[in-house]
């Protein structure tokens, strides 16, 4: 029978509603897998390739053949506003069906919360953090429910995959089964996913059906990409201030007029871009069309910006960080602007997937700059260019993305969910370590560390032992948990909230002066009061110096984009997608490549003075520089050692001879063992619930998750075994 035909008959009417003239390759096979199969099953397909419908229709074609007096669909997804989105899109979808659908977050009002509550029916759409509210407090509620449910859709898999909140969403998914007492067919969804054998074994964790794998078999994309560098001088700031007023004057000739998206890599960079876009259209009496659009910024503007690149008789510029990374749907974009480079070829699939949808042309932009500092060639090379070349090449050549990355000791995980057990439900230590136990998420812990962390809980009150020897939350434990965002497992970044009379702008991490000027969502204001007690920062509009308020984090890089820039220095090869002026920034780059071993591991600066470049990602390159400052410093009689170029190399003193300290540091690395660290790692906390966590855990998670001495090993010095296979 053709898979349209066997579509529940309520689809096919939306399908010619729509004029459609063919279903797409990735839904016919996720039609098949869907309801011709028990198992799991893993959508992978490009961005707006109809991954959602692939989904939807025949697993709401199941439900119209055999159905369910309880929820029949878990859809779990990451951002709220993704959620909104897709209730939007599955409404209508379900408009002439027998099907309900409701969303369960924080910004959806208790009214809808009680209705699907009291009558489960159709499709539930939630966030990992309301799901873990519903687990702990109404663990009855979820029982009837999801009484008879029979998928969950995890939508944008990848945002979860190595991650503190993909693991807890991997112990909710384990609860809920062991609750029902049998294993709910899960459907993910991913546009930007490599290794597909990670994902399916993600995916089927902690149950014994297998993952079937839809891939789209659609063609290459049309792309129409092009690449700008500016070189801003370090000792002159009028020519750099000059250069950088160049470069927003280009920005702004980019997008004015068209449906844009611009993304950056923190906060404090939008700010600046849609400050500088909004000045230049107010200085040329245009309207003003520009919006911020992150995490510190209110949901409400959040949501203005988002509608505004909805309509579609308006031209409208969204500047912003991964909050537009993922698949709302914001219509059709004119194209995209990268300021800066993305960390990750992930980020990049996922920013070039918002534009060129429905088979038309995907159009890029990247805009970088570099600061030469003249203290050696490698430091000035221009490392953001190299970067963005790299990672389009490897998405080009190969349609490389990243893997992620297994967390062998997730303690900050392991006692979040503790606690949640034990606000659940009181349990035996015996019955509480099954439990936890029986979530694959802590296949690696062994008992003994968990062991500890629960005599340090008992010990600090957390929780607590009954007469009976049961155990139940302490004090401390109840009122860690009590607050509404004990729920999520990411780090908490809630700071000060900055009001203009009641209307809530956002939210900055530090404390400004009174009488500054902030920045926040692409205006400036001046801060006339600050609540310390309640949190809240007052304001009023400013035209006085701006000032950014938020902490900058790091960036993870791959050792394969490290090795592709190296690459791009060392081949000839032209890239058509650079400007004329940016194509002789790159042959300059390159002679200076030219005079530098990039072949050796380091290079010798002078008396004493060692330049590491073993071209490593930054999780090798952190372990390095860790290693040189703390277990190895007296060994190899190093003075200092500091990060240069980006990351992309170790600046040292030393009182060995070059050679030797290299023979010294080959037989130091070699001898040294992850658990020959721990006692010198710090404890700093890192991971969200590290403060809850023993300071011996906390430093062997800092190891373990934050280091890889055996891959730093492995890289700099293979095997024998390796060499054969290589």
């Amino acid at each position: 029978m053709s898979p349209f035909y066997r579509l529940a008959p309520f689809i096919q009417e939306y399908i010619w509603n729509h004029h459609w003239d063919e279903l797409r390759d990735v839904q016919v096979q996720a039609i098949s897998e869907i309801l011709d199969s028990p198992n799991h099953v893993l959508i992978a397909a490009g961005t707006a390739s109809g991954k959602t419908e692939a989904a939807f229709f025949p697993m709401l074609t199941k439900l119209t053949q055999s159905p369910v007096n309880s929820f029949g669909i878990l859809y779990i997804g990451p951002l709220k506003a993704l959620i909104n989105d897709q209730f939007e899109r599955i409404t209508d979808l379900l408009e002439e069906a027998d099907f309900p659908i409701y969303a369960w977050h924080g910004d959806r009002s208790q009214s809808e919360k009680k209705r699907a509550a009291v009558r489960p029916k159709g499709v539930l759409q939630i966030t990992p953090e309301a799901l873990e509210g519903l687990l702990m407090n109404r663990s009855g509620d979820v029982v009837r429910m999801f009484a008879e449910l029979q998928f969950v859709v995890i939508d944008e898999l990848h945002a979860f995959m190595g991650t503190d909140r993909g693991l807890q969403l991997q112990c909710q998914l384990t609860r809920i089964d062991r609750m029902l007492d049998r294993s709910v067919r899960r459907v993910g969804l991913s546009a930007t996913i490599h290794d597909y054998t990670a994902a399916r074994r993600w995916l089927s964790a902690g149950t014994k059906l297998d993952c079937s794998l839809v891939e789209s078999g659609e063609g290459a994309r049309k792309l129409d990409l092009k690449m700008e560098h500016y070189i801003l001088p370090v000792n002159d700031e009028d020519s750099a201030g000059l250069i950088k007023q160049q470069l927003f004057d280009d920005l702004y000739h980019q997008v004015w007029g068209r449906k844009c998206l611009i993304f950056t890599n923190s906060r404090g960079e939008t700010e600046e871009a849609v400050c500088a876009l909004r000045e230049r259209a107010e200085r040329r009496g245009e309207p003003d069309c520009f919006y911020a659009h992150h995490g510190s910024i209110s949901a409400m503007l959040r949501e203005e910006a988002e509608n505004k690149l909805r309509e579609t008789d308006k031209p409208a510029v969204a500047v912003a960080t991964r909050t537009l990374e993922l698949g709302i749907d914001l219509g059709g974009l004119d194209r995209v602007v990268q300021l800066g480079a993305p960390s990750t070829c992930s980020s990049f699939v996922q920013r070039l997937g918002r534009t060129g949808r429905r088979g038309t042309r995907a159009v890029m932009r990247f805009i970088t700059t570099s600061k030469p500092e003249g203290e050696s060639d490698f430091e000035d090379l221009p490392w953001e260019l190299l970067q963005n070349i790299a990672i389009v090449q490897l998405y080009i050549e190969e349609h490389w993305v990243e893997s992620f990355a297994d967390k062998p000791c997730p303690y900050s995980v392991l006692f979040h969910q503790t606690l949640s057990l034990l606000m659940q439900a009181e349990l035996s230590p015996k019955e509480l370590a099954r439990r936890i136990y029986a979530m694959p998420a802590f296949a690696s812990v062994v008992q003994q560390d968990y062991l500890a962390l629960l005599r340090h809980l008992l010990a600090t009150d957390v929780i607590e032992k009954t007469e009976t020897g049961t155990l139940i939350p302490g004090l401390l434990g109840e009122r860690i948990a009590g607050n509404y965002r004990f729920l999520s497992v990411f780090a908490d970044n809630s700071g000060f909230r900055v009001m203009y009379h009641q209307r809530e702008i956002g939210e900055v991490d530090s404390v400004p002066d009174v009488q500054k000027t902030i920045l926040l969502a692409g205006k400036r204001w001046l801060v006339t009061e600050i609540d310390t007690e309640r949190k809240v920062i007052y304001v009023v509009p400013s035209k006085g110096p701006k000032k950014v308020l938020w902490n900058s984090g790091g960036i993870d890089i791959d050792d394969r984009i490290v090795q592709r820039m190296r690459q791009v220095l060392l081949e000839e090869k032209e890239y058509l997608y650079l400007t004329p002026g940016t194509k002789d920034i790159l042959v300059e780059a390159r002679k200076r490549a030219a005079n530098m071993d990039l072949e050796a591991p380091y290079s010798i600066l002078g008396d004493q003075q060692l330049l590491l470049h073993p071209w490593l990602g930054s999780r090798k390159m952190h372990t390095l520089l860790f290693l040189l400052n703390k277990a190895l410093a007296e060994k190899l009689r190093i003075q200092f050692a500091r990060f240069v170029g980006m990351r992309m190399g170790i600046f040292l003193y030393t009182e060995l001879p070059a050679a030797e300290f290299w023979e010294h540091l080959v037989c130091a690395l070699n001898s040294i063992a992850p658990e020959d660290i721990v006692p010198i790692a710090p404890s700093t906390p890192v991971d969200r619930y590290d403060s809850q966590v023993p300071e011996e855990l906390r430093r062997k998670a800092y190891v373990y998750n934050c280091l890889d001495i055996n891959g730093l090993k492995d890289v700099l010095f293979p095997s024998k075994k390796t060499l054969l296979q290589q």
